[in-house]
């Protein structure tokens, strides 16, 4: 897989992760993006062949009032070997002026919801992306 690649698949995979219809509504009928502020620490592993089923594991590092970063890894499913690793400081922004504005309160609900609503599964939360070899899997802290 050619390394810029993956940038695509942790886009993808954090959109999956805080909810496509969700960040769809909030900028529609809000007028509120969800902006990435950087990604940062990508390191390389190993690679990925052409054929390789392979899933995004996300995970929530930190989250304050108006700030989310997330760690995206890229695992080979036939191993569990991690691939690539990365991290992503997202944030929110109203249309009208650019500017940060507070996480919306029903992505946090979203993202309690997943958490606390019930106990965690035996194996993390599992959506699959339309592309025929790669699924995200969410693991809510």
């Amino acid at each position: 897989i050619y390394h810029p690649v993956y940038l695509k698949y942790f886009e993808r995979a954090r959109v999956e992760f805080l909810g496509v219809r969700e960040l769809l509504r909030l900028r529609q009928s809000e007028g509120i993006q969800l902006r990435e502020l950087e990604t940062r620490h990508i390191r390389f592993f190993d690679s990925g062949l052409l054929g390789d089923l392979c899933t995004v594991v996300s995970k929530i590092l930190e989250l304050d009032a108006t700030r989310i970063v997330l760690e995206h890894r890229f695992m080979r499913n036939r191993d569990q070997k991690m691939l690539t690793r990365g991290v992503c400081e997202l944030s929110f922004a109203a249309d009208s002026d650019g500017r940060t504005v507070p996480i919306p309160a029903s992505i946090l609900r979203g993202l309690a919801a997943d958490s606390c609503a019930r106990p965690p599964p035996p194996l993390p939360l599992h959506t699959t992306i339309t592309t025929p070899w790669l699924s995200t899997r969410s693991i809510r802290s």
